[in-house]
């Protein structure tokens, strides 16, 4: 089970392992700016408006094919 926050040793992970070039103040200023309780850690919902924002998730369309019998 998660901890239930982001903290800035997760976000260096995450940026070692995708081979982005953020720096250790980058990321801490990342969390400063976007921790929406000031506890030093992101939220789901602090991450997910990071996300948003930086448009990191490409949005695809679905098709639904039915088929009459």
């Amino acid at each position: 089970m998660g901890k239930g926050s982001i903290t800035l040793r997760d976000l260096q992970r995450v940026a070692a392992a995708h081979d982005f070039t953020w720096t250790n103040k980058e990321i801490a200023d990342m969390i400063y700016c976007f921790d929406s309780d000031g506890d030093g850690k992101l939220s789901l919902d602090d991450f997910r408006t990071i996300v948003d924002r930086c448009n990191m998730v490409q949005k695809t369309e679905t098709t639904i094919v039915t088929s009459k019998a």
